[in-house]
């Protein structure tokens, strides 16, 4: 069986902003906030930083 193209080793998974409630999850803290404006735009801009424009996946 082949394997999917994310799959492929080497190659990471796309970053995406998780939420549970009315928490989202910080991936560099590693741990559920409150979905404030203020944190929804951290989390998802590091979403774009890594997923867009390269930078590693330091978490």
């Amino acid at each position: 069986m082949a394997k999917a193209k994310n799959d492929a080793v080497g190659v990471a998974q796309p970053v995406e902003v998780k939420r549970k409630g009315d928490k989202i999850w910080s991936h560099v803290r590693r741990a559920w906030y409150v979905e404030t404006p203020e944190e929804r735009v951290r989390q998802e801009y590091l979403c774009v930083l890594v997923n867009e424009y390269g930078y590693k996946r330091m978490f």
